[in-house]
């Protein structure tokens, strides 16, 4: 698990409509849900609660933290095999948070966003400048009576979050190649320091990407001030202490020497690092227990990722690959956020829930600006490699030809659904479709040429 070693003692030390993501148009943008929630004031006062359904007013109503150990919950969460309805502790936990924030006013609110939502999706973005909120596992939430499942495993709806004032997003850049990418790891023992920074480079070739392996606080401060740097990536575990305040272990722990050092760093102390002038327009928190240092990050970061309780190596890994691809192919935050959750859910009977394990705090608009058409298909993508093994045949005519491209496609496909056939084919992403849809159609036209069918 991507836990840190590190045993902390008590003692140590314009709204969420800015999350709107990206879309061609208003008629086929996803019906935006905002949930703004405040600390009512009084004890045990619960919060001030308002939802607010696409332009229509605002709806007020409260919300009462159902009693459960959530805590406990978020290294624990499961799903059924099939990744829908199921008597598990997520689905449990998922209802119940469900049935406590939409009641009353809100309820009714809530019903209303469906309707909408037909035929277009739906973005929910949970709202608060409280911690204790973003402690909770909104991912998981659960709709037992409209839905039926998980709001996050309806195709084409989301569930993000937002402060109240974020920031506003850079335009993004022409390439990847224009990316400054800084990897930042702690040594700990049997935990792979390498393997962020290998997808990372594997992705993005083109960026510049530069790590730093078990350093503390000042030398990655150093780092973050040298250079422009666009995406900070933290492979390193978080730390929460009773007071529900998270930290990121820095430094190494990786032997014995009782002189190694280990630095438990808070947000504020993150913050400071950053050169104000050109802070980073990403930072994903690849470790567990990270979920509310996001939450404190997203104050002042555009787009913050983190991860809530535990997390496998496998699953974190299959998440890290699919969103960072996705950024690089231009697409959205929010859309690479669920390419990322659909690849882990690739291995959903080994994995369990922990498609609901990151968490974004994610602008509208994209990290890297898409390509310009060209008008020709697109290339096939790394996993479709078995194709380059083919030769051409001896027979140039178009039969010839068409032969070779039908053995290709079928092969690129055959490889696409390898890797996705275990995830809903309404739950993959965008760009996988799309690719699925390419490669249907050229395999359909090489087997018109040739007079037969695919």
């Amino acid at each position: 698990m991507r836990k840190s070693s590190v045993v902390a003692h008590p003692d140590a030390a314009a709204g969420a409509g800015a999350v709107a993501g990206a879309g061609v148009g208003a008629a086929t943008d996803p019906v935006q849900v905002t949930i703004t929630l405040q600390p009512a004031g009084a004890p045990a006062g619960g919060y001030v609660a308002s939802a607010q359904v696409g332009g229509r007013p605002p709806v007020a109503g409260t919300f009462q933290l159902p009693a459960y150990d959530w805590n406990q919950e978020s290294a624990r969460v499961g799903t059924g095999p099939d990744g829908g309805a199921g008597t598990d502790a997520a689905a449990d936990a998922g209802m119940r948070l469900f049935d406590a924030l939409f009641a009353g006013a809100l309820r009714r609110c809530w019903a209303q966003a469906v309707e909408d939502s037909k035929g277009r999706g739906m973005r929910l973005v949970v709202s608060s400048a409280d911690l204790t909120v973003h402690g909770l596992p909104w991912e998981l939430l659960y709709d037992r009576v409209l839905v039926n499942r998980q709001l996050l495993l309806v195709d084409g709806w989301s569930v993000l979050r937002a402060v109240p004032v974020p920031p506003r997003p850079p335009e993004p850049l022409g390439s990847t190649g224009e990316l400054g990418v800084l990897v930042v790891t702690a040594r700990v023992a049997g935990v792979d320091n390498e393997a962020d920074l290998a997808a990372l480079r594997e992705v993005w070739p083109a960026a510049s990407v530069e790590a730093r392996h078990g350093q503390g606080t000042a030398d990655v401060a150093a780092a973050l001030r040298a250079r422009r740097v666009d995406v900070l990536h933290v492979a390193a575990g978080g730390v929460e202490l009773p007071d529900g305040r998270q930290y990121v272990a820095l430094g190494d722990a990786s032997g014995t020497d009782p002189m190694a050092v280990v630095v438990l760093v808070s947000a504020t102390e993150l913050l400071e690092m950053f050169d104000a002038a050109r802070r980073p327009r990403l930072v994903v928190l690849a470790g567990s227990d990270t979920d509310v240092l996001a939450a404190e990050l997203a104050r002042v970061v555009p787009a913050v990722v983190g991860i809530r309780g535990s997390v496998s190596e496998k699953g974190c890994a299959a998440f890290l690959h699919a969103f960072y691809r996705a950024l690089g192919d231009g697409e959205s935050f929010e859309r690479a956020l669920a390419a990322g959750r659909a690849q882990q859910r690739a291995f959903a009977s080994a994995l369990r829930a922990e498609w609901a394990a990151p968490v974004g705090f994610l602008p509208a608009g994209r990290l890297v600006a898409p390509a310009e058409p060209s008008g020709a298909p697109p290339p096939p993508r790394a996993p479709m490699a078995a194709s380059a093994t083919l030769t051409a045949p001896a027979d140039e005519s178009p039969v010839g030809r068409a032969g070779v491209e039908l053995e290709i496609y079928t092969r690129d496909r055959d490889a696409l659904l390898a890797q996705w056939g275990l995830v809903d084919g309404q739950l993959w992403p965008e760009l996988v479709t799309r690719h699925r849809a390419e490669l249907d159609t050229r395999l359909a036209e090489a087997a018109r040429r040739l007079g037969g069918s695919p």
